[in-house]
């Protein structure tokens, strides 16, 4: 039983941002431009960087460089360098799986806040699922 009102208020028919959508409601365009997905995130992720790095520089420039430069000292006494090495990896990591999450959604479509879509494989001869 619908609540009163309610229906007055949702439209039984599929969101599609005006787009169109094939008979299972995924969108027949996705959100992605049409430039490549690794050149999209590589841009985002260098303007995001250059900004960061930028704010850094200022702080450290501008800001108390005696405490800032023990606190390099400190890390160099300790040899922990690898630890943002380390963070530099997993950061470039998780560069190449946003790529391929962002390659995977504009394929097929499925745009944000969709998270996961499953294939479903079927035996030959046997109708598609959905």
């Amino acid at each position: 039983m619908a609540a009163r009102g309610l229906e007055k208020l949702a439209s039984k028919e599929p969101l599609t941002n005006g787009k169109g959508a094939d008979e299972r409601g995924i969108p027949l365009k996705s959100d992605y431009p049409d430039m490549p997905i690794p050149m999209l995130y590589g841009a985002f992720t260098s303007v995001f960087t250059a900004i960061s790095v930028a704010i850094a520089v200022a702080v450290f420039k501008f800001g108390a460089k005696d405490k800032y430069d023990a606190k390099i000292a400190l890390l160099k006494e300790y040899d922990l360098g690898w630890v943002y090495l380390g963070f530099f990896i997993v950061k470039l990591g998780m560069f190449f799986i946003n790529v391929n999450l962002g390659m995977a959604r504009k394929a097929s479509k499925v745009n944000v806040p969709d998270q996961q879509v499953y294939k479903v494989y079927t035996p030959n001869g046997a109708p598609e699922l959905g």
